[in-house]
């Protein structure tokens, strides 16, 4: 009888999922330290403990395992939106409980901030932008809803919800940007900052 051939053993579900997370959590630390575009999936490899050929196995190009990161502060993001949501008694209070959440989001985690803001993405053959993944676009939609719920109470003068709610966005990534890349500057408080913008959004009434 010849001698079955032994290869290397089956690594199992939950070693495959350890796995994947310290290679997410090797190159969150890497982009962050070093920059997006300075960090190789060699050199992640490398750090995380394992080939290059397997790093490749869990994620095909840098900017998908880029995205991967990018989930990670989104899903915490927007929990703390749909909580502060919860709590308001009114259109007009609740949606400035969600853009107060999600600004104080950014402000708390800058490093985070500079990961997603300050990094493009980038797709390849059969790969779909991050922001037109319709969980991404759900996710951001909820301003516009809010939005459209106020119009509805007469807080907010009619118009494109969509268009309102993008634009609300640009302000809140506005402040977020500024107070966090210009930071030697004496801004005045982001709450502050947000309740100006949102001010005059309210005074347009329907």
């Amino acid at each position: 009888m010849t001698q079955a051939r032994r290869g290397r053993p089956r690594r199992s579900p939950e070693q495959v999922d350890a796995m994947r997370e310290r290679i997410i959590a090797t190159a969150r630390g890497l982009f962050a330290a070093e920059g997006f575009q300075s960090v190789s999936m060699r050199k992640v490899a490398a750090e995380a403990g394992c080939s290059p050929m397997a790093l490749y196995g869990y994620f095909r190009n840098k900017n998908e395992l880029l995205r991967h990161i990018w989930e990670q502060f989104f899903d915490p993001l927007f929990a703390a939106v749909d909580e502060a949501a919860a709590k308001a008694t009114g259109p007009q209070e609740r949606l400035r409980a969600m853009c107060q959440a999600y600004l104080a989001y950014w402000l708390e985690h800058p490093d985070q901030y500079r990961l997603v803001y300050l990094n493009d993405d980038r797709v390849e053959d059969g790969e779909v932008f991050y922001a037109h993944q319709p969980d991404t676009a759900r996710r951001h939609a909820v301003f516009s809803e809010a939005i459209a719920e106020c119009q509805a109470a007469s807080e907010i003068a009619p118009g494109d919800k969509t268009a309102k709610g993008e634009a609300l966005l640009c302000m809140m990534i506005g402040v977020a940007h500024n107070l966090i890349t210009v930071s030697e500057h004496r801004w005045s408080p982001g709450t502050q900052l947000l309740d100006v913008m949102l001010d005059g959004l309210f005074a347009q009434r329907g």
